[in-house]
């Protein structure tokens, strides 16, 4: 196994991460700020690059809160800074967050695997997919843990894509938006870059894609 550092989100852009595995630590302290957050009932984080794709964001989707950092000091109109303290649960609890930071949000918007690193890898149809894929969406299996049985697969929903039921699963889930713009029914939007985590057996439901999304 060959290990590549990167020191900074600089770094990171220069290099070429197709068909990479990219792991971003910045526990000063976005990653930390996120785990709190998440023990302290967060619905989901949406990491972006540019203070100007964070306020355009949450302009389109006022439930969400505005969190981040420039150089370590808060920013003027944000809800939220980048400690820790600040995510206390009955502030945050099912909320939302978009988040930029001068460094992690960066990094993890750099960090994109090309999804043509697993080009040969057969795309899935609803009808050949366990334990179940919603109509005119496909996925494309990447790995499974045969002891746990954790699965990474790339899953596409097809232009003007849309699903009302409501379900749950067993499992935690999470997923980071390769390419596109989704919408689900807790989150709103999801553009290019966006990521969300959920714990198992939480009901969620009603997801759409007007031009696709990977």
């Amino acid at each position: 196994m060959k290990i590549d550092l990167a020191f900074t989100p600089e770094e990171l852009e220069k290099k070429d991460l197709s068909g990479k595995s990219v792991v971003v630590i910045d526990a000063l302290r976005a990653t930390t700020t996120m785990t709190v957050a998440f023990e302290n009932g967060a619905a989901a984080f949406i990491p972006v690059a540019t203070v100007e794709e964070a306020r355009d964001l949450v302009a389109r989707n006022p439930d969400f809160l505005l969190a981040g950092e420039r150089r370590a000091l808060p920013l003027e109109g944000f809800h939220l800074g980048n400690s820790p303290r600040d995510y206390r649960p009955e502030r945050i609890k099912g909320k939302t967050i978009v988040m930029t930071t001068t460094n992690g949000t960066r990094a993890l918007v750099a960090a994109r695997v090309a999804t043509n690193a697993y080009a040969q890898a057969p795309w899935i149809t609803q009808a050949r997919y366990q334990p179940g894929v919603a109509t005119g969406c496909c996925v494309k299996p990447l790995r499974a843990d045969p002891l746990t049985g954790a699965t990474t697969f790339l899953y596409t929903m097809v232009p003007r894509f849309a699903q009302q039921n409501i379900s749950y699963h067993d499992c935690a889930e999470e997923s980071y938006h390769v390419w596109g713009t989704s919408w689900m029914m807790q989150f709103g939007d999801i553009p290019t870059g966006g990521y969300f985590w959920r714990p198992p057996y939480i009901n969620h439901g009603a997801f759409a894609s007007r031009h696709g999304c990977i």
